[in-house]
């Protein structure tokens, strides 16, 4: 993928991200987890990154960043 469609890509996603100040990142594809964060980047938003995808630990990170 060039960097013209990367980059046309994430600003797709960054206009689609709700207006919040942090956002998880699951994802677990490595090319997806690098679009969702440069979106995050776009937007000036936190990428929050949960030690691991259990559902307590998901529930306890978007606690400690509400919003």
């Amino acid at each position: 993928m060039g960097n013209d469609r990367f980059t046309a890509m994430a600003n797709a996603l960054a206009a689609r991200l709700p207006d919040r100040a942090a956002a998880l990142n699951l994802c677990e594809r490595r090319d997806n987890f690098l679009l969702a964060f440069v979106a995050l980047l776009v937007r000036g938003q936190l990428c929050l990154l949960p030690p691991s995808r259990a559902p307590d630990v998901v529930t306890e990170v978007m606690e400690e960043h509400p919003g």
